[in-house]
């Protein structure tokens, strides 16, 4: 199944999960309110996982569309296709993440 449509599943089902009891001992709207802000923080601890296989499949699905773009317009200007060499890939969200320099490093460089 697909990451994003999977995160858009468990995210309603959290809000369900929230509003829908709610909804029968208070007003609809304040239950829908509180439903709304519940799934939001509670997602950010639980489907921690999910979220993350949606940004890397974002992320893959952006750069082939990317290539795909570059390779239709050096076709248009009658260029021949670059091979298949290896080029410097953008890096993932978990390479930016580990690379973030430690506050240790940054105050011992100034």
């Amino acid at each position: 199944m697909n990451p994003v449509a999977k995160y858009f599943l468990a995210r309603l089902g959290l809000f369900a999960a929230i509003a829908a009891p709610l909804s029968f001992v208070m007003n609809v709207l304040l239950a829908l309110a509180i439903g709304l802000l519940g799934s939001l923080v509670l997602s950010t601890f639980l489907i921690k996982g999910m979220r993350g296989e949606m940004i890397d499949h974002i992320d893959a699905r952006v750069k082939e569309r990317r290539e795909e773009k570059q390779r239709l317009r050096a076709e248009l200007k009658g260029e021949e296709p670059k091979s298949e060499e290896p080029q410097g890939e953008e890096p993932t969200v978990e390479e930016l993440k580990s690379e973030e320099p430690k506050s240790e490093e940054v105050k011992g460089e100034a």
